[in-house]
């Protein structure tokens, strides 16, 4: 058998990742209005509806980045399946020394480039059409396309 990587040990690579933009939702408290508080006889109080809860996080878009350093591949780790009766998907991951080799983290083949260059026009790909316009996100990158 022979296995054939991408990338070898001691290739320096740029690395590309995902961040969420977590969104806040009012909570739309009737009895405190989204102030958290309440006030009884001259005294203020945590609300006892929402606990002082005048919103909540929610997932938001997904961008993809350049992450901010590039590393030397130090680990490769491959796994292999039989197509006859597993499929045959593969999977080859990379651990880098800016990341951590051994306890690090293991990156996608997939999101492994040889340039910042490289990554960067990959990123763009993957955004390209991510964004919705009436997304906050999208709004406050400036309508990107």
């Amino acid at each position: 058998m022979n296995i054939v990587t991408k990338y070898n040990f001691g290739d320096v690579v740029r690395p590309i990742s995902t961040r969420r933009e977590e969104v806040r939702v009012p909570t739309n408290c009737p009895v405190c209005k989204d102030t958290g508080e309440v006030l009884i006889q001259d005294k203020h109080y945590t609300c006892p509806e929402c606990n002082g809860r005048t919103y909540h996080i929610k997932d938001g878009d997904i961008e993809y980045y350049v992450t901010g350093r590039e590393g030397i591949v130090g680990k490769i780790d491959i796994d292999l399946y039989d197509k006859t009766r597993y499929g045959g998907k593969s999977e080859i991951r990379y651990m880098l020394d800016s990341t951590g080799v051994g306890s690090g983290t293991c990156w996608e083949e997939k999101n492994l480039f040889a340039s910042r260059e490289e990554a960067q026009i990959e990123c763009d790909i993957r955004n390209k059409g991510r964004y919705e316009p009436s997304s906050e996100h999208y709004i406050q990158k400036g309508g990107r396309d």
